[in-house]
């Protein structure tokens, strides 16, 4: 969701819930009409991995867990000036079961205990069906904030995050990277397809994304390096990720890839990761991140990207893990009308005009989906509908009672590089047969 921040590209003032901050103009060239400051929330699920969370990929090994995200872009107009000291700030708060942030949410004031769970961090089961509301409510020290509720109704746990000044949570000065206490609202009124974060690759205000090529894993590991994430962690850290997956033929290699870490080793148990001398459970897999010197796996090498690496059907099997199920978001108990699926993939393939979007024409090669690999696969949304409700799932879910998969890949329809300037795939609009 869309959050209004003055303090955030455009740099400009923005009403908190008004269909008043659409942009009318979109796009790099863009110098007006960009509507008002805008901050991108992100109200993200972690899946069981590899903890620290701080460093890797998990609150624990066991179970899955949840944050509120808040990314804000110090950058005016056309990007003309971005301050590169604080370039993306992100304020970071888990889901509790007690509302309060594990370590200060802010920018500048987060430190290790932030990314560290502790007793009272919402943890959930694989397979749990969970409920989560997202609105503004009213904040401690007057005004309102966004708040998410989240219930586990397979436990009947609950827990929920409020962004507000009151927990920490702050808008960062474009000029000095000061922060200041500030109460986070929903920028827009409604879901209208305009009212759009005006800055991010995706033009979204109400979705739901996955987002791959985050891990890969690996038979064995080299080119030891120093965590320069947390310099805590007991364990070593390397670079360089061996397995059949990165000596796959067809692999596209680039510069833009300069190495795989984060990568830990099976067994690791990361000594004294925050400070205390605590030890985690032992890492189950040997493998790496993809993330610390380059935005993932940017030459689309990894799990994701072959069709056996994915769920294909909402039943568990001896393979493959079941797909996750959502049902379609309402607002007051009303399903959205309107639809439609995207992808930024090529803004991550080098290829796609060797990187130099302001060159790059809509058809150049790499520009695809699937993105060019060995695997030749990119995963998918399909719709069940069953007794009067749909449900969403993702993977590889091609077969059903009641299901479409709107052509697999092609539901992220056409390259819109000649509307927005940048490599964006953008598919039609679908009516919600349920949204009565």
């Amino acid at each position: 969701m869309a959050l209004c921040d003055p303090n955030s590209f455009p740099l400009t003032n923005c009403t908190p819930e008004s269909d008043s901050n659409a942009p009318t103009c979109d796009g790099p060239d863009c110098t007006s009409g960009l509507g008002g400051g805008s901050a991108f929330m992100e109200m993200q699920f972690y899946p069981p991995g590899e903890p620290p969370f701080v460093d890797s990929s998990g609150c624990d090994t066991t179970h899955w867990c949840a944050a509120l995200t808040i990314d804000s872009l110090e950058c005016n107009a056309a990007f003309a000036y971005c301050n590169t000291n604080c370039e993306e700030p992100s304020n970071f708060g888990f889901i509790q079961r007690n509302g309060v942030p594990t370590g200060p949410p802010g920018p500048l004031t987060s430190d290790t205990a932030t990314f560290t769970p502790n007793s009272e961090t919402l943890l959930m089961n694989p397979g749990d069906k969970i409920r989560f509301h997202m609105y503004d409510a009213p904040a401690p020290g007057g005004g309102e904030a966004f708040t998410v509720v989240m219930d586990d109704l397979t436990t009947g746990q609950s827990g929920f995050m409020q962004a507000s000044a009151a927990n920490g949570f702050e808008t960062t000065n474009s000029s000095t990277c000061a922060g200041t206490p500030f109460n986070f609202q929903p920028e827009f009124n409604t879901a209208k397809s305009t009212n759009i974060n005006s800055w991010g690759a995706d033009q979204v205000d109400i979705s739901t994304e996955f987002e791959t090529g985050h891990w890969e894993p690996c038979t064995s590991l080299s080119d030891p390096i120093t965590n320069p994430i947390d310099a805590n962690d007991g364990s070593q850290m390397y670079n360089v990720c061996s397995s059949p997956y990165e000596n796959a033929p067809g692999i596209q290699r680039t510069s833009a890839e300069i190495g795989n870490a984060v990568c830990f080793a099976a067994g690791d148990t990361h000594p004294g990761y925050d400070g205390a001398g605590t030890s985690t459970a032992p890492d189950t897999m040997t493998g790496c991140q993809d993330d610390l010197f380059q935005n993932g796996d940017l030459d689309f090498v990894g799990p994701p990207y072959y069709r056996g690496s994915w769920p294909t059907g909402p039943a568990p099997t001896s393979r493959n893990p079941s797909s996750f199920v959502e049902q379609f978001p309402t607002t007051n108990g009303q399903q959205y009308s309107q639809f439609f699926f995207q992808t930024d993939i090529a803004l991550s393939e080098f290829e796609c005009g060797g990187g130099n979007y302001a060159n790059a024409a809509s058809s150049a090669k790499g520009c695809t989906v699937p993105p060019q690999g060995p695997g030749n696969f990119y995963p998918y949304w399909s719709q069940v509908q069953s007794g009067g409700s749909c449900t969403l799932e993702f993977g590889n879910v091609s077969a059903g009672v009641g299901l479409t998969d709107f052509g697999q890949d092609k539901q992220y329809g056409k390259d819109q590089f000649a509307k927005f300037g940048y490599p964006q795939f953008m598919g039609k609009t679908y009516n919600n047969p349920c949204a009565a």
